[in-house]
């Protein structure tokens, strides 16, 4: 699986994070930082053949940033919660989070 940062740009844009939850130079470094996890020195980042595709590992750290990222900005700790509250909304706005029918309480 490859999945191109453009695309990946588009839907946070679409789903209301980009330019609320982080701006365009946070997920450039938070994209930077899921290619090259090893290291945060520019000197020693492996040149890829194409920087702007990401792979499934990549696109799970780049999410994981970015819910740091959050996570700093919003105050809080809990980095797990907020990456699923990021994925909640992105899935919902995508459309493809379902409600579950709520339980009815009584014995039955």
């Amino acid at each position: 699986m490859a999945v191109d940062l453009q695309h990946i740009a588009a839907h946070f844009l679409r789903w209301g994070l980009l330019g609320r939850e982080f701006t365009v130079p946070e997920l450039a470094l938070a994209v930077v930082h899921a290619k090259q996890p090893s290291t945060n020195d520019p000197g020693r980042f492996v040149p890829v053949s194409n920087p702007l595709e990401l792979d499934a590992a990549e696109l799970e750290g780049l999410l994981a940033g970015l819910a740091a990222l959050c996570a700093r900005s919003r105050k809080r700790v809990d980095v797990a919660s907020v990456l699923g509250e990021m994925l909640d909304e992105a899935y919902r706005r995508a459309g493809v989070l379902l409600a579950l029918p709520q339980a009815t309480s009584g014995g039955g």
